[in-house]
């Protein structure tokens, strides 16, 4: 690929070469390498479609190899430069980290917040290493991260968890060799030999999902969390159920997807494709048609189609229990408009659009999604939950053909 981007630099894919060749260089832990390659694609293709990524990254490198100031002016172009995308927040957030000289001390306390959460549930908790470290970073209160429309925190919540589910043997974390072991008779965690999950078995045992859930519930109300999880709960309560239930459907999600064997992980994640897909396929056509009909942008719905169709089958079989998202929203049919047209990113929509797609509309729920862009009348939710429950609805047997007369 190097050979190519400095023959033809003007050519099509010439941006994305120089962008993969940065990633490859971090994967192989050539830092600074990679901080050159970013830099030049920062130089160079500065409103090509992978510019906001390759600016992150190049944030992110300086940041690696010490230099803060660098990497906080850096991100700060970013959350300017780069609104419309969905890393302008992760700019913010880090510049306010990097600004306030928070940054090793904020992922020192949410390491602690994991240790003090697992302590309280009096299970161990395995192992975590750099990258979780890393992710941890996202979990401390911010002035922006703990604002209403920060919906993204379960994201971030969800994701650094989902770091620590991947220690299946031999994982290096602080030095010491740690091993995340896969025992159908545990009810936790625990160190030792490795066992294999029966043959058939989708997931882990029923008891990690309880043991996941008590983790995470004791982690977002830890105190060094709790300010994050409290001004959610300005929505209308439950917020550090809601958070939990989150984190331990990630959890439960990530181990069962390491432990099955190959063939069943094979079908479980058809299974989540196929209905996935069935539901996206349903919004995305309307939201075609829509697009088409009034003259809206389709981009802006395409992107929302699959971030609602994501939530609408986080397990195979199953529609999405709501009762998470009611207790956040209490309110029998709404939530209030202003809070709604706080909605900034994508994901803060399609929760919203998600929920409504159960609770139905009212008029300043219309309102908002016009203002959106997005025209759903009541009718039109109807027929997009009706073409998702039926996507969900299981098989019916085969109808036994009646005996012939004679």
């Amino acid at each position: 690929m190097t050979a190519v981007l400095n023959a033809y630099p003007h050519h099509a894919l010439a941006d994305d070469y120089l962008y993969k060749l940065g990633v490859q260089a971090l994967l192989d832990g050539d830092v600074t390498g990679a901080r050159a390659l970013f830099a030049r694609y920062a130089t160079d293709y500065p409103h090509r479609s992978q510019a906001a990524e390759a600016l992150f990254w190049l944030a992110r490198s300086e940041q690696l190899l010490g230099n803060g100031a660098r990497a906080q002016r850096l991100y700060g172009d970013l959350a300017a430069g780069y609104l419309q995308t969905g890393l302008a927040d992760d700019g913010y957030v880090e510049h306010e980290y990097i600004r306030r000289g928070e940054d090793a001390g904020v992922v020192q306390a949410g390491v602690q917040a994991l240790e003090r959460a697992a302590a309280a549930i009096e299970k161990p908790l395995v192992g975590y290493d750099a990258i979780a470290r890393e992710h941890v970073l996202l979990l401390v209160p911010s002035d922006r991260v703990i604002d209403v429309r920060s919906y993204n925190l379960v994201d971030h919540l969800e994701e650094a968890y989902g770091r620590l589910a991947q220690f299946t043997g031999g994982a290096p974390a602080n030095g010491a060799r740690v091993e995340l072991v896969v025992d159908p008779s545990a009810t936790a965690l625990t160190p030792g030999r490795p066992t294999r999950v029966p043959p058939g078995l989708i997931g882990p045992p029923p008891a990690w999902r309880q043991w996941f859930e008590a983790l995470a519930l004791a982690f977002v109300t830890d105190p060094a969390i709790a300010p994050v999880t409290n001004a959610l709960s300005g929505l209308g309560g439950g917020a550090a159920r809601f958070l939990s239930v989150q984190l331990a459907d990630t959890l439960y999600e990530e181990m069962g997807e390491m432990n099955v064997g190959a063939a069943n992980l094979q079908a479980y994640l058809r299974d989540v494709n196929t209905t996935k897909n069935a539901a996206a396929a349903a919004l995305n056509q309307h939201v075609q048609s829509k697009a088409t009909a009034e003259k809206i942008d389709p981009n802006i719905g395409l992107g929302m189609v699959w971030n609602v169709s994501e939530r609408l089958a986080p397990i195979p079989g199953e529609l999405v229990d709501w009762t998470p998202l009611k207790g956040l929203f209490p309110a029998a049919r709404a939530i209030p408009a202003t809070v709604a047209q706080q909605a900034e990113t994508l994901e803060q929509k399609s929760a919203l659009v998600a929920y409504w797609l159960n609770t139905g509309l009212g008029a300043d729920q219309t309102a908002v999604l016009r203002s959106w862009g997005l025209p759903f009348s009541p009718e039109d939710l109807a027929k997009i939950k009706a073409a998702v429950e039926a996507a969900n609805a299981p098989a019916a047997p085969p109808v036994a053909e009646e005996p012939k007369a004679g």
